[in-house]
């Protein structure tokens, strides 16, 4: 018995003796920032999209803040009509106070088929997480945009 319970412990393969880790609230955040992405760009996880903001959650682009889930998902729903995106996210830091900073790189081209891009963007997303039953959720999302094609200048951010 007592050499079946130490070829078990010794097989870091099967990894019997260790115990499932919980993953920290920075990692249950990077994740939320991760499907942002992936949800954003899927005109069909409009639901999904919005599960990941808090009930009274806010997005705020320049001077337009939509704030509530059913606000969110209406914009998603509305935004994913005509136009593809692509959401590439990187550069995602998240702080111990339940803040976070990422940049984000977005591409769009119409849909219709084509597959011309015809607008990129790069910004930074400033949020703030609340944690809700073990799940991290956008509390607040403020976007400040570094560059975009259609103006096809960069834009100062202060920093």
């Amino acid at each position: 018995m007592r050499a079946l319970y130490l070829s078990l412990c010794l097989a870091p393969l099967v990894g019997a003796c260790s115990q499932p880790s919980t993953p920290s609230q920075a990692e249950l955040c990077q994740a939320t920032v991760e499907n942002y992405a992936k949800f954003r760009d899927d005109p069909s996880k409009s639901a999904e999209y919005g599960a990941l903001f808090t009930e009274d959650g806010s997005f705020t682009l320049g001077p337009n803040t939509i704030t509530g889930r059913s606000a969110l998902i209406a914009r998603h729903k509305a935004a994913n009509q005509d136009i593809v995106f692509n959401h590439v996210m990187d550069d995602i830091t998240i702080r111990n106070n339940l803040t976070g900073k990422s940049r984000v790189v977005v591409y769009t081209s119409a849909r219709n088929g084509s597959h011309d891009i015809n607008r990129v963007i790069v910004a930074d997303y400033m949020d703030r997480y609340e944690m809700v039953e073990e799940q991290c959720l956008i509390a607040e999302r403020n976007v400040a945009v570094l560059f975009d094609t259609s103006s096809a200048r960069i834009i100062p951010t202060g920093e």
